[in-house]
């Protein structure tokens, strides 16, 4: 992600890899373990979060999305290709999720509750519900110095509308919009849009309450539209439900956090993850370290060494008791 901070995603690669060197270091574990790092989770180069997680996992039609382009115009078709990956033979890989037994998955905290608790790490509990729309207003381009404001079909009053209706409809209904993503053509001073495109980003705690939010910013988008003699046009690129982790995980998670003296502060998110993705086919949970700022998607993140440390350790320990045991984890509870 574009200036999206040092930490998210590339904490949890980094702690993933120095946690299996140095369970390896105490021998050959009875099952194998390994560090993942997945494709693109933000979504930030071609809208589609999660995009290796839900890929493997089949909760993602790759091949319906290959020609979606980047901001620059590259399809998503060429980017794989240009990586050395064959576009056509991306998608589900049922056998290698088969052989995964549980996925832990280490990242920074994107709140300020464990700063405001003093502790260093937090244990995941459920990924809130969340989706992206595509909002597409389609005016007429003309010039800015001779078209008379009565005549003119400018997308630009919409979309502010869509701006303004995102903020006030969230927080009468208690979610949390966010229009953070504009595209506007032809993005000259002195013209009137022809287009302009925004994203919208929901989250909440139900459904029906995100469902709400966006078919309100749509009717205050759409009547502005109306006025202004400008088509919308609407497209859902991403829906999430509510993820519950693994409560058989979370639990062994917690007892190495109580054997170490850790407290097992509960932490539910609305942010997208990778374990959230696989969820629905193994057991996956979340180990939060502290984040120092509270920022996130942001150059401001920032987690102490001391804090890295504390989850490298519990991430470990916890690998530990799963790779040296030939059980399936338990699911029960």
């Amino acid at each position: 992600m574009r200036e999206g901070g040092r930490f998210d995603g590339a904490l949890g690669v980094v702690c993933g890899l120095i946690a299996v060197h140095l369970l390896l270091r105490r021998g050959a574990p009875a099952r194998p373990v390994a560090a993942v790092s997945f494709a693109d989770e933000e979504g930030g180069r071609f809208d589609t979060p999660t995009f290796g997680s839900r890929a493997m996992a089949g909760r993602l039609d790759v091949t319906s999305l290959l020609e979606r382009r980047d901001r620059d115009g590259v399809t998503l078709r060429a980017a794989l290709a240009g990586a050395g990956l064959v576009p056509e033979a991306l998608g589900p890989d049922p056998d290698r999720v088969a052989r995964i037994a549980a996925l832990l998955e280490v990242h920074i905290e994107q709140d300020t509750l464990l700063t405001e608790r003093d502790r260093p790490l937090g244990l995941g509990t459920e990924l809130l519900p969340h989706g992206r729309w595509r909002l597409d207003l389609h005016g007429e381009a003309n010039h800015a110095g001779t078209t008379p404001m009565r005549v003119r079909r400018d997308p630009m009053l919409a979309l502010g509308a869509a701006i303004l209706a995102a903020r006030r409809v969230a927080v009468e209904e208690g979610t949390l919009a966010t229009v953070g993503k504009l595209e506007v053509t032809p993005n000259a001073t002195n013209a009137i849009p022809e287009r302009a495109s925004l994203w919208l980003d929901v989250r909440g705690h139900g459904d029906e309450a995100i469902a709400r939010t966006v078919e309100r910013v749509l009717d205050a988008t759409r009547e502005q539209a109306d006025r202004d003699g400008v088509r919308l046009e609407c497209r859902s690129e991403s829906l999430v439900g509510a993820v519950r982790f693994s409560a058989a995980l979370r639990r062994r998670v917690a007892t190495v956090l109580a054997e170490h003296g850790f407290e097992d502060v509960p932490m539910s998110t609305g942010a997208g993850h990778d374990s959230g993705a696989l969820a629905t086919v193994l057991p996956t949970a979340m180990l939060f370290i502290r984040s120092a700022t509270g920022a996130s998607h942001s150059a401001r993140e920032l987690a102490s060494v001391e804090d890295c440390v504390c989850g490298i350790m519990v991430l470990t320990e916890v690998l530990a008791t799963l790779a040296n045991e030939t059980a399936r984890l338990d699911e029960d509870g």
